[in-house]
């Protein structure tokens, strides 16, 4: 495992179109190894990416690792519960095997 310096930074909306752009690439390779094929469009496709990272208590998430930008996340926070949700986490391609994810 690496010793890595694994952070967690709120996303600004100029680094949105990088995020779901590396989101995707990651879920595409996910997808291709269980199904064999992508379907016709982006996974996930805009109106889903949109409706999580735009919900209410919606937080937009950079993993970092030594301050290189290595994943993210969209998490919701309920202020009032305190029931959150992981409702999106990826590591970018070729960011797996040095436990991020779980240093995340």
């Amino acid at each position: 495992m690496s010793s890595n310096n694994v952070s967690r930074t709120i996303a600004d909306a100029g680094d949105f179109p990088a995020f779901k752009k590396e989101l995707r690439e990651a879920f595409s390779i996910a997808v291709i190894e269980q199904y064999g094929e992508l379907p016709n469009g982006p996974i996930p496709d805009d109106d889903d990416l949109a409706s999580f990272m735009s919900a209410l208590g919606a937080m937009v998430l950079r993993i970092l690792s030594d301050g290189r930008r290595v994943g993210g996340a969209v998490v919701t926070i309920d202020e009032e519960t305190h029931h959150n949700t992981l409702d999106l986490f990826f590591l970018k391609v070729g960011e797996h095997g040095d436990g991020l994810g779980h240093k995340a």
